[in-house]
């Protein structure tokens, strides 16, 4: 255990009594400390609430401490005589040992304010201990200028040479205040290093996200020779979840298991589960959490938070009921996974029950985060008016509340609630996250708001957030091409200094849904050009765009690149644009053959494939292929009877058509629609029955569209009946 005290008071034989905090029994016994030094009238004493327990054979200990901090006397005891801090030799030795023992306390912000108005006189005689519990309480407070402070002291003496506590704690003070650069200048200029300086830097960068810095640093420490030790396991299992990198995390295990340091270590167990559950490998999560047989609360809400985080709400719902039955208490975190998990299954009921007991144990009104939870759960449940009560009866909001509230609205497509909401947040101070504004410009995008999309592009420009930020480019870019602003989306484009795949395919999918097909294609063109590869969804986008064109040939040249893609054969939606784009240029074999290859073939699929031979009026294979995914466990929807219905008016299957329209509300409780209609207004006219197409017009159960009355027109100017 390092001693507080300062340095320069003196030889050994000076010295009386010297201070050392015990840290794990909360006492100071004593030892010899140095004589006065007479600066104490020099020096104001701060009065500030501290609760400590403290027991000392030393009276003046406890008497300066209960003169500093009167309100703690009945915790040290009752002190009798009269007390005159100046009399004290060198109070500020005082001082230095109860800066330690508040940091190790948790009284970090009297720590620091002890330091601030009484350690100031005497600066240079303070030494490495009460710098190393200094740094500590201002890593704890992310009060990065005091640390600095702290730092521009420590320059001025010889510390960082002698001293690697205090090294360590600079670069641990930096690297949780966010200052890597500033850490991994502290760390260079050590000219020794310990496991420490190496894992206080690695945590830094795993907790920054900056996890191949942190496995970069790894490596060199193993070159250098240091061992390391079970932190620095944790720290490195972070960044391997982090960046998804699982050949570093099973070299990772390896390594432990053959350390044997696994099997008594909960936290490494902890950080291992979390590690396959971020690489989304429950199955070995779940193996390293059965090789414990004492399990702790942490332990158990590692493996439900992966569950839940990796979209298994059923198995973290099943594990929450194991846990209990283990007879472990769910916490704040279980609950936030559990509300989760609730929200992933839609299992409202579960939730519902949660609220309940989360209010019996009174953590509802304290703790904002299961709130937002479960306001998160309730929109997610589709239970708006729940999860907007719950919003309502916060004491306080933060951004998160006000965040998930707006998504819960444009999830459900409650655009106007939605707006509403955001301009409510502004007038209380609020900003909308990153993840909101996406979703905020996906809502302007779908009511074609162009109005407000501007006022969130203005917002968006005002805070720099477009810069190195795809997502929200992105999203600024789809918000004008499906709006119809063409050129402003590609006006944001060009104004955007880092251009990844992300931003060039939604430029590309923006030309192709307003039907540029050209420009999507000397788009795709330019971007391979810049050296960005297309991914499968830039694949899709551009082949649609040579279905507009009937570009077969490039439509040919794209098929044969993308099927070198490792990700092609699990890519349904890729090869369903391929079937279509192959199907509508009248090369259905060509379909077929791909359609025969998918990985899935799920009902969409189906119906593409079907359209194709629709349009070629191939009644016999667009039956076929409706028998086909009926056998296959699939069921029909409105579009499969669209093309049903399509080739019968074609081929002028009369009696087919009739039956497959009773079929629709007879087998599938479908409500045919004007679609469906018009293709039967369709038949008859190509059959030369005008008065039962003007008929059927007549009984619609809803107002003709244009459609309509241009299928009924054709009919008519086909048999010359314009009576």
């Amino acid at each position: 255990m390092r001693v507080a005290g300062c340095h320069g008071y003196g030889s050994n034989q000076e010295m009386q009594k010297r201070i050392k905090l015990n840290a794990f029994t909360g006492n100071f016994a004593t030892q010899e400390v140095y004589p006065s030094s007479g600066i104490c009238n020099q020096i104001p004493l701060e009065r500030a609430p501290l609760e400590i327990t403290l027991t000392s054979s030393d009276r003046r200990v406890a008497a300066l401490t209960n003169y500093m901090y009167p309100e703690t006397q009945g915790t040290l005891g009752r002190i009798t005589g009269s007390f005159d801090p100046c009399e004290m030799p060198h109070p500020e030795q005082y001082w230095s040992s109860l800066i330690t023992y508040m940091v190790n306390h948790g009284q970090f912000n009297h720590a620091l304010n002890l330091y601030k108005t009484n350690m100031k006189t005497f600066q240079s005689l303070c030494d490495g201990y009460t710098f190393v519990a200094l740094l500590k309480a201002c890593a704890q407070l992310k009060d990065v200028g005091t640390g600095s402070e702290l730092h521009a002291n420590i320059s001025g003496t010889r510390l960082l040479e002698s001293d690697i506590f205090v090294g360590n704690a600079l670069i641990d003070m930096y690297s949780k205040c966010g200052l890597m650069n500033k850490a991994q200048e502290v760390f260079d200029s050590l000219p020794a290093r310990d496991v420490i300086s190496w894992t206080s830097l690695i945590a830094g960068y795993s907790k920054h996200n900056f996890a191949e810095k942190a496995m970069e640093c790894y490596d060199q420490m193993q070159l250098t020779g240091i061992i390391p030790n079970a932190i620095t396991y944790v720290c490195i299992l972070k960044a391997c979840g982090t960046s998804g990198d699982l050949d570093m995390g099973f070299e990772i295990h390896s390594e432990i298991c053959r350390n044997g340091l696994l099997e008594k270590n909960l936290f490494l167990g902890s950080a291992l589960i979390d590690m396959y559950a971020k690489c989304a490998i429950s199955s070995r999560a779940e193996e390293i959490f059965n090789r414990f047989t004492a399990r702790d609360t942490i332990l158990w809400n590692t493996l439900i938070a992966g569950y839940a985080d990796n979209d298994e709400g059923y198995k973290a719902l099943h594990c929450y009921e194991m846990m209990q039955f283990d007879g472990f208490n769910p916490d704040i975190v279980t609950f936030i996974s559990i509300l989760k998990a609730c929200a992933a299954t839609g299992a409202i009921h579960k939730g519902q029950e949660l609220h309940i007991k989360i209010a019996q144990s009174g953590l509802l009104k304290k703790e904002i985060e299961i709130e937002n939870a479960l306001i998160d759960m309730y929109a997610k449940c589709g239970s708006l008016n729940k999860a907007h009560k719950v919003f309502q009866g916060l004491p306080l909001r933060d951004e998160i509340s006000w965040n998930t509230m707006i998504a819960g609205y444009t999830n459900h497509e409650d655009y106007e609630e939605a707006m509403s909401c955001v301009e409510q947040m502004q007038v209380e101070g609020f900003s909308s996250t990153d993840v909101t504004l996406v979703s905020l410009l996906d809502a302007c995008s779908n009511i074609e708001d162009v109005k407000r999309g501007k006022k969130l592009h203005a917002e968006i420009i005002h805070r720099n957030l477009l810069k190195d930020n795809s997502a929200i480019g992105s999203a600024v870019i789809d918000m004008y091409a499906k709006c119809g602003l063409v050129d402003k989306a590609k006006e944001v484009f060009d104004k955007l200094s880092a251009r990844n795949v992300i931003l060039w395919t939604t430029l590309i999918a923006g030309y192709v849904q307003q039907e540029f097909a050209k420009d999507a294609l000397d788009c795709l063109e330019k971007m391979v050009l810049e050296g960005i590869s297309p991914n499968n969804v830039t694949y899709a986008c551009s082949l649609k765009a040579c279905t507009i064109l009937g570009a077969t040939c490039k439509g040919g040249e794209l098929h044969a690149q993308a099927a070198r893609s490792s990700l092609f054969k699990q890519d349904t939606t890729l090869q369903r644009t391929l079937v279509e784009m192959y199907a509508k240029s009248g090369l259905l074999s060509k379909a077929h053959e791909v359609f025969n290859t998918l990985s899935a073939r799920d009902l969409s699929s189906w119906n593409t494939l079907m359209a194709g031979y629709a349009h070629l009026g191939d009644s016999a294979n667009v039956l076929q292929i409706f028998e086909k995914l009926k056998r296959d466990g699939l069921q029909p929807d409105l579009s499969s009877f669209s093309h049903l219905l399509s080739v019968c008016s074609i081929t002028g299957m009369l009696h087919s058509a009739h039956m497959f329209l009773h079929s629709m509300d007879d087998d599938y409780s479908m409500t045919p629609t004007i679609e469906h209609y018009t293709a039967i207004i369709d038949l008859y006219g190509r059959l030369g029955y005008v008065d039962m197409a003007r008929f059927l017009v007549k009984q619609l159960p809803f107002d003709p569209d244009n459609a309509v009355w241009h299928t009924l027109l054709d009919a008519c100017h086909r048999w010359g009946d314009l009576g």
